[in-house]
């Protein structure tokens, strides 16, 4: 299904490329404006190599480098962009560690997602655990995930490229297996198929029957949500039966302050 890459292009199909960026040392103003350089000099050779391709996708981290341990940014509160794209194709962006959230890949295939991409500049001790779930996030939710890491090293950390792209059936269409910093990792991919596995699939149309358990038996399925942790979350009662045992639960281990701001609604509601 890949088109050997890319190069024989179907009618309804997507070209993908991953750019595998080299991970950039990103220091002074001149810095900045050397890797804004380089990023187009990457779209240029990603259009000259391939010029089927519909889509370049580049890692977390592309413009400003060096990776920071435990990433102490504010969370987003505007939801998951989903937006439409090269013919048709519904597409959305996750960052990183979302993608080990199962529930992230879901809110993009409940909007309509089509198309996942995740970026990220993960390193190495990660590799194992990105495979499995950019698999998983796909065949999850009959969704097709392209999914790429910054590469090589920057001095001080090691990133794995990684590029992955990967069916809605869950089998892996292309990967970036060597390392190699700057490859493009490209495939053609399906968005045409993923609306139609959605529609005619029976066994494993797993988002719909997520709300439909048991339509053989019950009509229309159970349509309930038997799922605790759910009911919690929108209660505001979340807790884990191990919560108090928890160890790391902010950034002081790392040298950063208690936080003491409340996140969204919480905040204004403690403004009152």
């Amino acid at each position: 299904m890949s088109g050997l890459g890319g190069l024989n292009k179907s009618p309804h199909g997507v070209v993908i490329g991953l750019v595998q960026l080299q991970l950039p040392v990103v220091v002074t103003k001149a810095d900045l404006a050397r890797q804004t350089e380089r990023i187009v000099y990457m779209v240029g050779k990603a259009r000259r190599n391939l010029g089927t391709m519909d889509l370049v996708v580049f890692p977390e981290y592309s413009l400003h480098g060096p990776w920071i341990p435990v990433e102490p940014w504010e969370p987003g509160d505007i939801g998951i962009p989903v937006i439409e794209g090269p013919k048709g194709a519904k597409i959305a962006l996750i960052i990183c560690h979302d993608g080990m959230f199962p529930e992230m890949a879901r809110e993009c295939a409940y909007k309509g997602a089509e198309i996942m991409i995740r970026t990220a500049g993960y390193t190495a001790p990660i590799r194992d655990s990105w495979r499995f779930t950019n698999q998983a996030n796909a065949f999850q939710n009959l969704m097709v995930t392209a999914n790429v890491c910054m590469c090589g090293s920057d001095g001080s950390f090691d990133s794995m490229g990684e590029g992955m792209i990967v069916n809605f059936d869950g089998s892996i269409i292309a990967h970036g297996t060597t390392g190699r910093a700057d490859e493009i990792i490209t495939a053609e991919v399906r968005p045409d198929l993923v609306r139609e596995a959605r529609i005619h699939w029976g066994v494993e149309n797993n988002i719909y029957q997520l709300w439909h358990r048991g339509y053989v038996a019950v009509k229309g399925g159970a349509m309930d949500c038997p799922y605790t942790f759910m009911q919690d979350m929108v209660a505001g009662t979340f807790r884990l039966p191990w919560e108090e045992q928890v160890k790391v639960t902010d950034g002081t281990s790392c040298g950063f302050r208690v936080p003491t701001r409340i996140f969204g609604r919480r905040t204004a509601k403690a403004a009152e």
